[in-house]
């Protein structure tokens, strides 16, 4: 059973990697792998920052590309995978971030 919070990053990525999309609930649970009841959970505190925005009918939901969070979220997205890529490194004395 997935843990709240990575029920969460499930979420936050699957919008990340399909942010031209619309999801209902139940899509958007199918999509991550998660079940109804964790989109239901997190989807306030998204819609609440920003981060997602309704659509529509007010059924179905996307990423929302304006919102600054959202913005940040993709920077720090687009950092990790690149240090997990081996594309850079980050000192761990300075916090640098070091191309390889």
């Amino acid at each position: 059973m997935k843990d709240s919070s990575e029920g969460l990053h499930l979420i936050i990525d699957t919008l990340l990697s399909a942010s031209d999309r619309e999801f209902t609930k139940s899509e958007l649970a199918e999509a991550a792998g998660v079940s109804r009841h964790t989109v239901r959970a997190h989807l306030d505190t998204l819609l609440e920052h920003g981060i997602v925005q309704a659509v529509a009918d007010g059924k179905r939901y996307q990423l929302n590309l304006d919102s600054p969070v959202t913005q940040e979220i993709f920077e720090l997205n687009s950092a990790i995978n690149a240090v997990g890529a081996g594309h850079v490194t980050i000192e761990s004395d300075t916090g640098n971030v070091v191309d390889e």
